[in-house]
């Protein structure tokens, strides 16, 4: 009897090792399949994470570029308003050496009616 049962023992112990094994086993796969799947999620996050990086950056540029098209077009509108400042000065001087030169021409004229008048008399 005694030994009938050291080979149900052993034979526990056989199959427990062989569970054991199994066991383990199985853990080793699932830890494998578990860190498979943690890439294929980092990697995952990865590709989003520079989608949306990638699109900010589109989008920054294309701001920056609006934002260099303004510059240009408000140097490019104070270029302008200089030179029509320049010319509405110009003008403004001509309009003034004109009317100096009409007023002349009328004081002179006053004068000479002046003299003639004193003439007749």
């Amino acid at each position: 009897e005694i030994s009938g049962l050291r080979r149900e023992l052993e034979s526990a112990r056989t199959a427990s090792e062989v569970l054991k094994v199994d066991v383990q086993s199985r853990l080793e796969r699932a830890r494998e399949e578990n860190e498979a799947h943690d890439q294929a999620m980092r990697d995952e996050n990865d590709r989003r994470h520079r989608e949306v990086v990638a699109g900010y950056e589109s989008k920054l540029t294309a701001a920056a570029n609006k934002v260099s098209s303004l510059d240009d077009e408000l140097v490019r509108l104070r270029s302008a308003h200089a030179e029509k400042v320049r010319e509405t000065e110009s003008f403004l001087a001509e309009c003034r050496e004109g009317a100096s030169a009409i007023e002349r021409s009328y004081n002179e004229q006053v004068e000479s009616t002046r003299e003639l008048e004193a003439e007749v008399v």
